[in-house]
């Protein structure tokens, strides 16, 4: 067994639904609509690294497999896009980064990659998209999502003036793609 196997046999790591679903979703799971499946769904790297990744492709296969990777290399379309267009969302995965923050200090984030049905990725630092992500997955079970679901970003103001982002189903997109337009 190598090091990195010792590593991860010998972490307490509780993969249980709930506690996944809570983590990376702020789902509770006691109101779940759908159920949550997360064998082979959570990654660990290293003791040290400590990013964890959890996502809805299916990483038994190569090709769940190689498009977590490309999600690590940036993502292909700016995320103000899809505050003009309708994105279809197939998969997300979901990963913790770190970024300086204003006193350029390094601080722990949750980086949320939306993929689309052709493996297009889009990427946010925000918990108004994670938060949207844990209404699908309660809405519409854990995916991946076939047909994929068409979603939007709202951009919002708080009561303080703050913007926020929260993801949002294209509902219009929805009603077309249910009469096959």
């Amino acid at each position: 067994m190598s090091n990195f196997e010792n590593e991860l046999t010998n972490q307490e790591v509780e993969t249980s639904e709930k506690n996944l679903a809570a983590q990376y979703l702020g789902v509770d799971p006691t109101k779940q609509v759908a159920s949550i499946e997360t064998e082979g769904r959570e990654i660990f790297f290293s003791n040290e690294d400590r990013r964890r990744v959890f996502t809805n492709l299916d990483m038994t296969s190569d090709l769940g497999k190689a498009i977590v990777i490309s999600c690590f290399s940036g993502a292909d379309l700016p995320n103000d896009e899809l505050q003009k267009k309708t994105f279809y969302l197939q998969n997300f995965l979901m990963h913790t980064a770190y970024m300086a923050n204003e006193d350029g200090e390094k601080v722990e984030v949750k980086r949320c990659v939306l993929i689309d049905k052709d493996g297009q990725t889009t990427s946010f630092c925000s918990d108004g998209i994670i938060s949207g992500i844990g209404n699908l997955v309660q809405v519409y079970g854990m995916g991946p999502w076939e047909p994929a679901i068409p979603v939007k970003v709202v951009e919002r103001k708080t009561r303080k003036g703050f913007k926020v982002k929260n993801l949002v189903v294209d509902i219009s997109a929805l009603k077309d793609q249910a009469a096959g337009k």
